[in-house]
């Protein structure tokens, strides 16, 4: 059997989704090995270049959130919130904490992107990639994109039920 990188579970009931994909990840979770996939395919990387991600995703995701709350702030403000006590606690929480994971998500894409534009970067990642399915630049550009994107919407949503909600 040929070593793909990716650690399956014992228990194959089916057709698997490519590495890499949101449908992976769940096919993975699902089945009870995406932990010890996680581990196996974070254990790649060992350049120096790795460590300038957090330096960029961090502040980027501070400005993402503290943007998105401050915008969705302003909206419930024109929509006429004037909503006190335990309703303004609802809005409050309805209008900030959804925005974490769109925000982590864009930040890391963001991130991804300015890092891998460095072409000594760049070649270090794509040689840390080899032989780990879905792991590549493009795939998890692809994945993290559409989580945002998801994530926002369910984050926009959840600010529009507060807001409802607080009137």
């Amino acid at each position: 059997m040929e070593d793909t990188g990716v650690l399956v579970d014992n228990n194959d009931s089916g057709p698997r989704r490519p590495p890499g994909t949101l449908g992976g990840t769940f096919d993975e979770m699902r089945a009870g090995v995406w932990r010890v996939n996680a581990r196996h395919r974070a254990s790649r990387r060992k350049s120096a270049w790795n460590w300038l991600l957090p330096v960029i995703i961090f502040p980027m995701f501070i400005v993402l959130w503290g943007t998105g709350a401050i915008l969705f702030q302003v909206g419930s403000l024109f929509a006429g919130v004037t909503a006190a006590g335990p309703h303004k606690a609802l809005l409050n929480f309805l209008l900030f904490v959804p925005l974490v994971v769109p925000s982590i998500s864009f930040a890391c894409v963001i991130g991804t992107f300015v890092v891998y534009r460095i072409p000594a970067a760049r070649r270090a990642m794509d040689a840390e990639d080899q032989g780990f399915p879905g792991t590549d630049y493009a795939t998890a550009q692809k994945a993290l994109s559409k989580a945002a994107g998801i994530s926002f919407l369910a984050a926009v949503l959840l600010a529009l039920v507060g807001i409802a909600a607080s009137r």
